[in-house]
């Protein structure tokens, strides 16, 4: 989790490793997350939060007690549960006659708001993963990384979708990895949107053999099966954005070698760079022709004499 240093000095090499822990990261940790019930809530909110903890285990945390807070109201309450629980994700349940079967995503950056969005669950078409339990055939394992389809182009033209979709890949992010076994992909979820309803599934895959190299693939429904509407969505601050976006530079390991490349065919080539040579104070052949001639020095009265014999006159006076 990328955050800031927590404010305090390290009296130990176990508090100095959790300081090390908390501060900012290029690459980040897996993202832990914090489930909540609000004051009053009903079952199928509860049901909903079993599931989404069991989606996210084993980097999730549920409290069964109830919480007097609301994040749209306050989210002080919100903010500091999360920084005592080092989660830079949470979900919040509730159920009031003002808004029935509420659900409540967000995430934290230095355990300050970023952004959070509120949905509603339609209770006639939710299903939870304990009522497929008897006729589901997929197994799925804990702490996989789903695959994710969206469906609809409601969530590249329509700002609160698309805010939506890059929450939810937050959530199931997990560890990032460089290489993947194909063999270990055992779930897909499927979130397709239509009038700003987000219809939310979860699937498990079954592979079945074919006679080839190539199985058939089949989609098995394992739940939880969501109909979702969003109600309110909530931005933070700019300068919060900011912050969360921002990239610090670094060193590349390796050293670069300057002056060196490479053709096509992988030949090493360099360029030397030298100071100004003298050609005098080189010891090459030298022909007769590329000799300096010596230039003579005259005193002046050696030259006043060679002038006047030249003149055929005794001294320049005369002449």
């Amino acid at each position: 989790m990328s955050t800031a240093v927590p404010v305090g000095v390290a009296k130990t090499q176990r508090s100095k490793r959790a300081l090390e822990n908390r501060a900012p990261k290029i690459h980040e940790n897996v993202k832990s997350k914090l489930l909540l019930k609000g004051p009053s809530t009903s079952q199928v909110m509860t049901t909903v939060l079993k599931d989404l903890h069991s989606l996210k285990k084993p980097s999730a945390k549920m409290f069964t007690k109830r919480n007097l807070t609301r994040p749209f109201e306050d989210p002080s309450s919100v903010e500091f549960l999360c920084r005592a629980n080092d989660a830079s994700l949470f979900s919040y349940v509730s159920h009031s006659k003002k808004r029935p079967h509420n659900l409540v995503m967000g995430r934290l950056f230095d355990f300050q708001i970023l952004d959070m969005m509120e949905v509603s669950v339609d209770p006639l078409t939710f299903k939870s993963m304990a009522s497929f339990e008897g006729v589901r055939q997929a197994v799925v394992r804990i702490d996989s990384k789903p695959m994710f389809i969206f469906q609809g182009s409601e969530f590249e033209s329509n700002l609160e979708l698309k805010t939506f979709k890059n929450l939810l890949l937050d959530y199931f992010r997990g560890q990032v990895l460089d290489k993947i076994n194909l063999a270990g992909i055992d779930r897909v979820v499927v979130c397709t949107a239509h009038k700003s309803v987000v219809y939310f599934r979860h699937y498990g895959i079954i592979l079945k053999t074919t006679g080839t190299k190539y199985p058939r693939v089949e989609l098995d429904l394992v739940g939880p099966s969501m109909d979702l509407k969003i109600r309110r969505v909530r931005a933070g601050q700019a300068d919060i954005q900011k912050l969360a976006l921002h990239v610090p530079r670094t060193r590349p390991k390796t050293s670069v070698r300057k002056n060196i490349k490479e053709d096509s065919v992988g030949n090493k080539m360099g360029n030397i760079h030298i100071g100004r040579q003298n050609l005098d104070d080189i010891a090459v052949v030298k022909r007769k022709g590329s000799k300096k001639k010596k230039r003579k020095v005259v005193a002046p009265d050696d030259f006043d004499s060679s002038l006047a014999a030249a003149l055929g006159v005794d001294s320049l006076a005369e002449a």
